[in-house]
């Protein structure tokens, strides 16, 4: 379990009426145990220490444990600190007040060549280029830090180009591009809080090849931090991670917490998992069945229904799975259960009978009485030949095999089709 913003977000946190705070945190954390899960993640929270310690109260000692999470990333940049800089009224004053003499030479250099020049430009997105320079943006990103991204490289472009958009729809997105001709050499994608009147640099794209005269980075940010000076912003985040190129503009810091509560069993509370976890699970389980891995599939299967044990379709793959992996008693003990919601299913019914035949050597007088629901008396040459009259009456002539002919055969029951051999097991 996280929090919503986990895996995208700077800062996360809780939100809720300051006014109800406190019960808001418990109520918060009696839901989380009442769920089932074994880890909490708690990253990246700008939240007070009153607060967390509100919000950690409601988790046993006797049943959990508290863990700090690392916060370095594979370059060694520090993720729970955030630089940002504080703005003052006029552009000047942030030069003189907030960077270095030298620093101050440099940005005035730089955006005098930029301005007055005539193949140097900037450009803010709008609703006619924005799809053009969020792929702008990614082009240059991926180009610097594709290939470490590896295979989360699409699911990291896909996130850049919904949250700008996102951005942008809301009236909460600055995103500038400096340009030389019609080439485009850095691109910066900030994110507007108009309340608190501040400007959150989320994501950055530059040339790396570009070797003109121009710091692009340097001159990037100091153009959009004159620009948040110029719209009344009153503070300039570059949001988490250290890198020292920050401190060039600023030298204030918040620092974030990172957490994990686990239990202490390492499994799930109650021992089962969460009923929203399901339809994952459902996802994977038959991507491991038809990928072949029959014993994780069978686990999968079996996992939910002790989440859920009133859903038929996965009795019935769970019940495939087992006969397939020479289960047939559990397999025919999941058929008659599934039957009971669904009495009228060929299919189940066909199941159940292939069941029972590769299991008719083993039958005994227990597992007679269990198939009541067609009359204790039967034995089971009768009740053999009432599943074969099912088969026979029904469509099912891709899913049956040489046994089941044989068994047609010695009954002396002639289905309405030939039946065929079909090598695959449905799923469906």
């Amino acid at each position: 379990m996280h929090l919503i913003g986990d895996t995208v977000s700077d800062y996360n946190g809780l939100i809720c009426n300051p006014e109800f705070e406190e019960q808001a945190i418990v109520a918060m954390a009696d839901t989380l145990n009442r769920m089932n899960w074994r880890r909490f993640r708690f990253r990246y929270t700008p939240i007070s220490q009153r607060r967390l310690q509100i919000f950690l109260n409601a988790f046993s000692g006797e049943v959990f444990e508290l863990k700090s999470l690392g916060m370095h990333d594979e370059n060694g940049i520090n993720l729970g600190i955030c630089p940002y800089t504080l703005l003052p009224d006029d552009w000047d004053e942030y030069l003189s007040k907030n960077v270095s003499s030298n620093t101050r030479q440099k940005i005035r250099r730089f955006l005098r060549q930029v301005e007055g020049s005539e193949s140097f430009h900037f450009t803010h997105a709008t609703a006619e280029t924005l799809e053009r320079d969020i792929e702008i943006l990614n082009r240059l990103w991926t180009k610097r830090w594709g290939e470490s991204k590896g295979d989360q490289l699409p699911e990291i472009q896909n996130t850049t180009r919904r949250i700008l958009r996102s951005g942008f729809s809301t009236g909460t997105l600055f995103f500038p591009i400096l340009w030389q001709n019609d080439q485009p050499l850095c691109a910066l994608g900030i994110f507007v809080d108009h309340e608190k009147k501040a400007y959150n640099f989320h994501i950055c794209g530059r040339d790396t090849s570009f070797k003109g005269p121009l710091s692009l980075g340097l001159v990037a940010h100091a153009y959009a931090i004159r620009h948040a000076i110029s719209q009344g912003m009153q503070k300039y985040d570059f949001l988490r991670g250290n890198e020292p190129y920050k401190y060039t503009f600023c030298s204030e810091e918040r620092h974030l917490r990172s957490l994990m509560i686990v239990t202490k069993t390492g499994l799930n509370l109650g021992g089962k998992l969460e009923l929203d976890c399901l339809r994952y699970v459902w996802k994977n389980s038959i991507r491991l069945y038809r990928e072949g891995d029959l014993a994780a599939a069978k686990r999968g299967f079996s996992q939910m229904l002790k989440s859920d044990p009133n859903q038929p379709h996965v009795m019935y793959l769970y019940g495939i799975t087992l006969a397939q992996l020479g289960n047939h008693d559990t397999a025919y003990r999941v058929f008659l259960k599934a039957l009971q919601s669904y009495p009228d299913s060929p299919k189940l019914w066909f199941r159940l009978g292939r069941s029972m035949i590769a299991r008719q050597a083993r039958l005994d007088e227990t597992a007679r009485k269990s198939i009541g629901r067609l009359g204790s008396g039967r034995d089971i040459s009768t009740v053999l030949q009432i599943l074969v009259r099912i088969i026979s009456k029904v469509d099912l002539a891709d899913q049956t095999t040489p046994q089941v002919r044989n068994m047609l055969t010695s009954l002396g029951v002639r289905p309405k089709k030939a039946f065929a051999v079909k090598k695959s097991e449905p799923v469906e």
